[in-house]
């Protein structure tokens, strides 16, 4: 038997509109938590979008899924708008300059995000046995060990 035989197989492509949908919704998602935070109503995020309440719960089960996805949708944003902005710069600290701009305006959004992830409130879906989809952060996070909280802060550094 080859490695091939024994892969998994590959996850259905979304159709047009569907693609259409979520990066409408990660785009209206990203400009509500700057102004009303990650506890933003839903309702706000579909009305921006310009799609139904359940659109986004089809596409996000929880609000942690939406937030979680929202920062990975703004993280490789970042990193490809680094070689874009260069090449259509004249020189390259305008194009730094251009790419601070945007990491700011990233920066803005994640604001709450590790409240979001971190919480006991089931609106935003924390990681629990039964919240632990396929798709959701939970299960995405849970092959990787979590790092242990420190019993006591040291009181002093190194590089002090």
């Amino acid at each position: 038997m080859t490695t091939s035989d024994h892969a998994a197989p590959a996850a259905p492509r979304k159709r047009a509109d569907a693609r259409r949908n979520e990066a409408a919704l990660l785009e209206a998602a990203a400009a509500v938590f700057v102004t009303s935070g990650v506890e933003a109503p839903v309702r706000d995020i579909a009305a921006r979008a310009g799609v139904g309440v359940g659109t986004i719960y089809r596409h996000f089960p929880t609000r942690a899924d939406l937030v979680v996805a929202v920062y990975r949708h703004q993280v490789e944003a970042c990193a490809e708008a680094g070689p874009t902005l260069l090449a259509g710069a004249t020189r390259p600290y305008e194009a730094l300059v251009r790419w601070i701009d945007l990491f700011v305006d990233f920066l803005v959004t994640k604001h709450g995000l590790a409240e979001a992830l971190q919480s006991d409130d089931a609106a935003l879906g924390p990681c629990t046995p039964t919240s632990s989809t396929a798709s959701s952060p939970c299960a995405r996070s849970s092959s990787r060990p979590r790092p242990q909280r420190a019993r006591s802060a040291p009181t002093s550094r190194p590089w002090n």
